[in-house]
């Protein structure tokens, strides 16, 4: 997979043209596959909140400022993984994660490595 291509991921959905897909137990962690203008992945993020997860006005309201959430984005390379590729151990929380939903995403890369696609992650908490 190169860089730009970015994978069909189950649990994404499309807003304003950006896939998003709330990540984690509890969701917070947002992420956006590619790297776009941060005003339309801002506006991407809120159009799922409150479509898909039924936000209200008071809880994006939680989020900060504009300004403030802009700044908190994150631009990340990710690498797909769909096993561990030690096979399944139930101690492990990625065998745990891809048992779960297909895949698990490592997005802590700030750098371009081999396999990697663009994300922009944004964490709620």
């Amino acid at each position: 997979m190169s860089a730009t291509t970015l994978p069909d991921l189950s649990g994404f959905t499309e807003h304003r043209g950006i896939r998003v897909c709330p990540l984690g137990d509890d969701g917070d962690v947002v992420v956006a596959l590619g790297h776009h203008n941060v005003d339309d992945t801002l506006a991407a993020i809120v159009r799922m909140l409150r479509r898909d997860l039924g936000w209200t006005a008071r809880e994006l309201a939680g989020l900060g400022a504009p300004a403030e959430v802009k700044d908190a984005l994150r631009l990340r390379w990710a690498v797909l993984a769909t096993d561990c590729g030690d096979g399944f151990d139930p101690d492990c929380g990625t065998c745990a994660e891809v048992r779960a939903a297909d895949w698990w995403l490592d997005y802590s890369s700030t750098t371009r490595v081999r396999d990697s696609f663009p994300v922009t992650v944004l964490h709620l908490d």
